[in-house]
């Protein structure tokens, strides 16, 4: 969960903390982020039903529209094809793109996955029984 929010987000402040009762286990995350497009679909992608669950009463389901309609498309403009990267000198290569192995290891792990994203605040929650 904190290496999926970190990568998606790239906030270095999140909030975690468990709650059990009896033998069920909720993890709980919260971070703030700068969001945009690409980061709400990357999120939403980890929840079990693809969906914001800050989104499900009229008023939510208001918000979140507004609040899609406002999204940016991230910036790429500044990023320099890696062909020319390789090329310069003293560059340090690595792999910027997100394969998603964090998302996957959750699904497989996790009986329930919710993601609520209100604004730039992004809600995590991921439920386990453990038998």
């Amino acid at each position: 969960m904190l290496s999926l929010a970190s990568i998606v987000t790239g906030s270095e402040s999140t909030s975690f903390w468990i709650e059990t009762d009896g033998k069920k286990f909720t993890f709980h995350l919260s971070t703030k982020t700068v969001m945009d497009q690409e980061k709400k679909l990357a999120l939403l992608s980890a929840a079990a039903s693809r969906k914001n669950e800050a989104a499900k009463s009229f008023l939510g389901k208001l918000r979140d529209a507004f609040e899609n309609a406002m999204l940016t498309d991230p910036d790429h403009s500044e990023d320099i094809p890696d062909d020319v990267m390789g090329d310069l000198a003293n560059h340090e290569i690595s792999d910027t793109e997100w394969d998603g192995y964090e998302r996957s290891v959750l699904h497989r792990l996790a009986d329930e996955i919710k993601i609520a994203i209100r604004g730039g605040v992004v809600d995590m929650t991921v439920a386990k029984k453990m038998e």
